[in-house]
This record gives C-alpha cells, structure tokens and sequence, in this order.
C-alpha cells in the first residue's frame, strides 16, 4: 500500500476538502463540479489532483464521457448536461432558436451524431451554441484515507 500524506501535515484547505468529500460523498465517485455544489469556497481540479498525486488520499478516474453544454453569450452559467438530458436539452435549443432540427433523429450515445448535431446547429443558430465535450475526471475517497478523515473530526 502506499502511503499516504499525515493528516497534521496537510493544509487547513486540503483538510476542508477531504472532511467534505466524507461528508458528503463518503463512499461515491465525485466530479469537481459536484465537490464544488457542496462548498462554500470552490475547489480547481488541480488541487483534486494534488490530493491523488502528493498526498494520496483520493483515486482518480479519469475523464472521457462525452457531453454536450448550452452556452449562452452574456450568461455566465453555462450548463452542462450529462447524456440522459442532451437529447432534450438539444431539442428545446432548436426550439428556442426555430430551427427545424429533430434531436430525436440522433443517437445521442453515439459521440459522432452529438458533433453531427452540434455542428449543425451551430451553423444555424443566433443565440445559442452547443458544445459537445468530454466528462472531467472523478475521483473517490480511498478506503483506508476515510478512516484517518474520520478520526480527525
């Protein structure tokens, strides 16, 4: 087993990370995103990261599911959606925009068609562009770190 970073030697920040990561996904997969949902001061992936690499306490899964994020110019909360949702979030975009473009026409599993779609609406569009996109990485709580998480409190 590797070792992993002492608790007394980490940073107060990390150890507010780590204390609500148990909290709040003690035995799941987190996105960086979903961490930041849950803190008050929002964290980079770059420190998730560090927390993997030089202190050991989380596992990394990388990256790679795609997924498609309306973005709006002048609006600052772009909204990504995972695969269940890009279908419609895709047809109320070329509803809203009134293009004539069926999203059901697609498969949305297919990483190729949602490009295809994308790249169709987007030459048509006014407002809107869709941007299809890869999933960031997750991470996970190890076993043996959530013990020593746990007895810091």
């Amino acid at each position: 087993m590797t070792e992993f970073t002492n608790w007394t030697n980490l940073t107060t920040r990390r150890k507010e990370l780590l204390e609500a990561i148990e909290k709040n996904f003690p035995d799941q997969t987190f996105a960086c995103s979903e961490l930041n949902d849950a803190l008050s001061d929002a964290t980079t992936t770059r420190t998730l990261n560090k927390l993997c690499r030089e202190d050991n306490y989380l596992r990394r899964f990388p990256g790679g599911n795609s997924m498609l994020i309306a973005q709006i110019p002048g609006d600052d909360n772009n909204t990504a959606f995972r695969l269940a949702s890009q279908e419609d979030l895709a047809q109320r975009m070329a509803d809203r925009e009134g293009i004539s473009l069926d999203a059901s026409d697609y498969d949305w599993i297919q990483d190729a068609q949602r490009q295809n779609f994308a790249s169709k609406f987007n030459s048509r569009s006014s407002t809107v562009e869709l941007i299809p996109t890869w999933t960031r990485n997750k991470y996970r709580l190890k076993k043996a770190t959530r013990y020593e998480v746990r007895a810091s409190d």
